[in-house]
């Protein structure tokens, strides 16, 4: 009877999900290229279907979200909104910035 350890069974099954893998993506590509019912055209965009986007409401949304997300974490954490800025196209990009209430040696803040 042959004894195998238990990291040679966990390679041998990683090995075996990422071929796996690497099978199913190979086959579902293989798949949309030669069969060209599987790649959908871009449909012609109606300038009539196009939905007003109301960014007052989206506006006061995020604003409503940022009171309520502040107010949970006042006690457990340090919150605070920052703006990143985008290295392309010059857009701000907000983000959250998470930290702990004590700092710690091993504590750090977190995106």
């Amino acid at each position: 009877m042959f004894k195998y350890s238990a990291s040679f069974c966990s390679n041998y099954l990683k090995r075996i999900v990422i071929r796996f893998c690497l099978v199913t993506f190979l086959g579902t590509l293989f798949f949309a290229c030669t069969n060209p019912s599987f790649a959908q055209q871009d449909p012609a965009v109606d300038p009539n279907d196009l939905q007003e986007h109301d960014h007052a409401a989206e506006t006061l949304k995020v604003k409503q979200s940022d009171q309520q997300l502040f107010a949970t974490a006042k006690g457990v954490m340090q919150l605070s909104k920052i703006e990143i800025d985008s290295q392309i196209d010059e857009l701000k990009i907000p983000a959250y910035l998470f930290a702990p209430l004590d700092a710690r040696k091993n504590s750090h803040p977190a995106l």
